[in-house]
C-alpha cells in the first residue's frame, strides 16, 4: 500500500507565541500519531495559484458528486467511477503540489476507495457511496479552511470528523449482503459515517471567497468583436465631425446619420451581451438539489428518485443563492411530507420509488419552475383543522383550494405530528414565501390527494 500523503508531507507549526490552548481548534488537531500540529499556509505561496486551485477544486468535486449520485442509480456505470476517480485524482496532485497536506491526504483516501470499486475488488454499495460522499463534502470544507486561511491569518484548522473519517476510508469493508447487490435508491446504508464541519469553517470560507464568474468563451469573444466594433465607428463618426464631409452622393448630416446608427445598435447589442454575462445555468443549483433528495431521503427512511429538466436555463447571478435556499427547502418538504412511507405506497399500488420532478424553462420575460412530487398531495382538512388550532381561520370560514393550500406558508405554520431536524416548526416554507417576495415572484399551487402536488413558480429574468 503507498504512504499516505499526510505521513511525510511537511507541515508547518504555529510559532509559539501564537499557538497554545487558546486556539478554539485545537481539540481536533491530533495527527495520526496523536501529536498536536497547526498547518498553516507556507509564507512564499503562491496566492494566485491557491486561489486558482480553490475555484478548479470546487469544480472538480462538483463533478465527482454529479457522478457519484447518477452511479447510484447505475452502479456498473463505469465512466462515472472513472470521472469521480479523476476528480480526487486531481485535487490530490494539485493539492500536494501546493503544500496542502489535508486535502492531499483526504483526496488520496478517497480515490483509492474508487481505485478499489474501479479495480472490480469492491462493489459500489450503498455504504461506498456514503462515504465518497462525505469526503466530497469534507474536501470542500476543507476548501472553505484555505479560503479563510488566504484571506487572514494563515492557519488550517481541521474540520471536525477529519481524521475519522480518513480512517473510515482507509479500513472500509462493504458488508457482504449488499456488496454483491445493486446499490438501493436512497434506502438504508450500510454504514454512515458522519462528517461534521466544524463552528463556522464553511461560513467564513464562503464569506473570504472574492466574487468571480465564469463567462461563455464565445460570448467572451463576441464582446471583444463590439469593443473593436464600437472603437472603429466612434473614430469614423469622429473623423467626420473634424472632416464635415460624406460619402459621394451623401450629405455629411445623412453619412453622420448612418454612422450614429451603426454605432446605437452596437451598443444595443453590447448592453445585451453584458447583462448575458451575468447570466448562470440553473445545472449547479439543480445538482445541488440532487444531492439534498438524497441525504432527506435516506434521513427518513424513503426511497426517492430526482428527476430535473431544464437545467440549461439561465438566471441572474445574483438571484441564485436566494432561489437555491428556497428550492432547498421546497425539495426537503417534497420528501418529508409529500412522498409516503415505503410500505404506505405499497399499500395504495403505488411504485417505489417515489418521484420528485423538478423542471425550470422561460417564459418572455420570466424564469418558470415547477416542483411537482407524486406522493400523497396536501391534505386540505388537515391544513384547516390546524389553521384553525393556530387562530388562522375560524370554524365558519369557506376558503377555496387555493386559499386554504396558501396557509402552508404562513409563519410557523406546519402540519407535522412531530418535531424533528428536518420539519415540524413550521419555519421551511415560511422562509419559501419570503425569499419569492425578495425575488418579486409569486408560487401558485395544485394538489390532487393521493397523487401529488405541484408548486409553479415565476421569477424574474433579472432584480435589476
Amino acid at each position: 500500500m503507498p504512504p499516505h500523503p499526510l505521513d511525510d508531507a511537511a507541515t508547518r507549526p504555529m510559532p509559539p507565541e501564537v499557538a497554545g490552548p487558546e486556539l478554539p481548534h485545537a481539540p481536533h488537531l491530533a495527527d495520526r500519531d496523536g501529536s498536536a500540529v497547526i498547518e498553516c499556509l507556507a509564507d512564499d505561496i503562491d496566492r494566485d495559484l491557491l486561489a486558482e486551485f480553490l475555484e478548479e477544486g470546487r469544480e472538480c468535486v462538483a463533478h465527482a458528486e454529479a457522478a457519484l449520485l447518477a452511479l447510484e442509480g447505475n452502479p456498473s456505470d463505469t465512466e462515472a467511477v472513472n470521472r469521480v476517480f479523476r476528480a480526487f485524482h486531481t485535487v490530490k496532485g494539485t493539492s500536494g503540489f501546493l503544500g496542502l497536506a489535508r486535502i492531499t491526504a483526504c483526496a488520496h483516501d478517497a480515490e483509492s476507495l474508487l481505485s478499489r470499486v474501479r479495480d472490480r475488488e469492491i462493489a459500489f454499495s450503498r455504504g461506498c457511496a456514503d462515504l465518497a460522499l462525505q469526503s466530497a463534502d469534507m474536501l470542500k470544507s476543507l476548501f472553505a479552511v484555505v479560503a479563510r486561511a488566504l484571506h487572514g491569518d494563515g492557519r488550517l484548522p481541521v474540520p471536525e470528523g477529519y481524521f475519522a473519517l480518513l480512517e473510515a476510508l482507509a479500513s472500509y469493508v462493504p458488508l457482504r449482503a449488499v456488496d454483491t447487490e445493486p446499490v438501493p435508491l436512497h434506502g438504508p446504508a450500510d454504514g454512515v459515517f458522519p462528517a461534521v464541519i466544524a463552528g463556522d469553517v464553511a461560513e467564513a470560507g464562503a464569506e473570504a471567497e472574492e466574487s468571480t464568474i465564469r463567462i461563455r468563451i464565445d460570448r467572451f469573444d463576441r464582446l471583444t468583436d463590439l469593443v473593436d466594433e464600437l472603437v472603429t465607428a466612434q473614430s469614423m463618426i469622429a473623423q467626420s465631425l473634424i472632416a464635415g464631409e460624406g460619402a459621394v452622393g451623401d450629405s455629411p448630416q445623412y453619412a453622420l446619420l448612418r454612422k450614429v446608427t451603426h454605432t446605437s445598435t452596437i451598443v444595443r447589442e453590447l448592453q445585451d451581451l453584458s447583462r448575458s454575462l451575468r447570466m448562470v445555468p440553473l445545472g449547479p443549483v439543480f445538482q445541488k438539489l440532487a444531492r439534498v433528495v438524497r441525504d432527506t431521503a435516506t434521513k427518513v427512511g424513503k426511497p426517492v428518485k430526482f428527476v430535473a429538466e431544464g437545467d440549461e436555463v439561465e438566471i441572474h447571478r445574483t438571484m441564485v443563492d436566494r432561489l437555491g435556499a428556497l428550492l432547498v427547502h421546497m425539495v426537503r418538504n417534497a420528501v418529508d411530507h409529500g412522498i409516503e412511507p415505503p410500505a404506505e405506497r405499497m399499500a395504495h399500488g403505488k411504485p417505489l420509488p417515489g418521484v420528485i420532478r423538478l423542471r425550470a424553462y422561460r417564459t418572455p420575460g420570466h424564469i418558470g419552475l415547477e416542483l411537482s412530487d407524486d406522493g400523497r398531495g396536501l391534505q386540505r382538512e388537515r391544513i384547516v383543522r390546524r389553521a384553525i388550532e393556530r387562530g388562522l381561520l375560524d370554524s365558519e370560514s369557506r376558503l377555496g383550494d387555493v386559499g386554504v393550500f396558501n396557509l402552508i406558508f404562513a409563519p410557523g405554520f406546519s402540519t407535522a405530528e412531530q418535531v424533528t431536524d428536518i420539519s415540524g416548526r413550521g419555519v421551511g416554507l415560511d422562509v419559501v414565501r419570503r425569499n419569492l417576495e425578495a425575488l418579486h415572484g409569486r408560487v401558485d399551487i395544485r394538489s390532487v390527494a393521493g397523487k401529488g402536488a405541484t408548486f409553479i413558480l415565476q421569477l424574474p429574468l433579472s432584480l435589476r
